[in-house]
């Protein structure tokens, strides 16, 4: 596997200039930090509240994947393109220019076929509530479905380095990925065609499918409350606000990760790839990272479970630091009397 990792590094100086590298630079430290602490929360949140762990419709599982995968973003790969970012060039080693690339693709391919199973879990759970259907996806086969993204990212992160392509870090770009696309290398286009497709085109088509069933249900389902008293009005509601909450998802990681796209076409229809741009690559990758620090928000805006576990998180923070600091001037408070009290002990002895 190592034998197939190149690394081109070359003494490359100021091709991104001072007005990007700051740009970027900053828009890179915010992602770090917003995207650990927000994702970190939303962690939390689900892991304090009992009643999100146990909730058997199993979302509270993806959403508790998609959180970790974006906060590795901000452990993992944000970082990395800072220190390029700043630097101009790979200060590591091959083996880690592998795992950069490994890394890319698993949490890439996890964030996408996540939101892909949501999207079937969520169709055959309002089907089992509108009594179209019996079949019911359990807390197991969610678990089994989260299984299968992260072996999915795995298979295709390790067809990214060896096999199928090269790890490389070239000029103007902010992390080491698969070799630039050639068509007349046979093995450098199965990777890109495959990752294309079964990577992104193939989930958002299955997602466009399942949702739009989704709103059919919903839509016989609200033709049905209106012909009669259903008992079953508010968990339609709960699940139409929940789905639109995930389309939501959905939308702003597409729109955020579609620079990323078309950089990636623009290099396979530049036969030079030296005349790409030097901001396009820092900014397709900005972007998609940015993805990582959006579904916390959304998260606050749509869910008041979610919504009401931050404000505890804070409130709880907020109380700690206030204790912290009353223990503090109570120990400082006490520290004159126990001073008196061993002066006081020394003269006695000395007696």
């Amino acid at each position: 596997m190592m034998s197939n990792v190149t690394v081109l590094i070359s003494n490359y100086t100021d091709y991104f200039g001072p007005f990007q590298t700051g740009l970027f630079g900053t828009w890179l430290i915010i992602i770090i930090i917003a995207s650990i602490i927000g994702n970190m929360m939303v962690i939390l949140v689900i892991l304090r509240d009992s009643n999100m762990r146990a909730a058997k419709n199993g979302t509270n599982l993806f959403l508790f994947n998609l959180a970790i995968s974006d906060m590795m973003v901000g452990i993992c790969m944000a970082p990395v393109s800072l220190n390029t970012l700043i630097y101009e060039k790979w200060q590591f080693s091959q083996w880690f220019c592998s795992m950069n690339s490994f890394l890319n693709s698993v949490f890439l391919s996890l964030s996408i076929h996540t939101l892909m199973y949501i999207s079937i879990h969520k169709y055959f759970s309002l089907k089992r509530h509108s009594n179209l259907d019996r079949t019911f996806i359990s807390r197991k086969i969610c678990v089994l479905m989260i299984v299968a993204a992260w072996l999915w990212g795995i298979m295709l992160g390790v067809a990214a380095v060896s096999g199928l392509s090269k790890a490389v870090y070239s000029q103007k770009k902010l992390q080491c990925g698969p070799m630039y696309p050639y068509f007349n290398i046979p093995k450098d286009s199965i990777l890109f065609f495959a990752n294309f497709t079964i990577n992104l085109v193939l989930p958002i088509v299955i997602m466009g499918i399942t949702y739009k069933k989704i709103f059919t249900i919903l839509h016989q389902s609200a033709i049905f409350r209106r012909n009669s008293a259903s008992s079953t009005e508010d968990i339609f509601s709960d699940d139409k606000r929940v789905i639109i909450t995930l389309i939501l998802v959905l939308g702003v990681f597409i729109v955020c990760w579609l620079p990323y796209v078309v950089y990636i076409f623009l290099a396979l229809m530049l036969e030079d790839k030296k005349d790409i741009p030097s901001y396009i690559n820092p900014l397709a990758y900005c972007s998609g990272f940015t993805n990582s620090i959006c579904n916390p928000v959304i998260y606050a805006f749509r869910f008041k479970d979610f919504r009401k576990g931050y404000k505890q998180i804070l409130q709880r923070s907020s109380c700690m630091s206030t204790r912290d600091l009353r223990m503090i001037e109570l120990q400082e408070s006490r520290r004159p009397s126990q001073n008196l009290i061993c002066v006081e002990k020394n003269r006695i002895i000395n007696k």
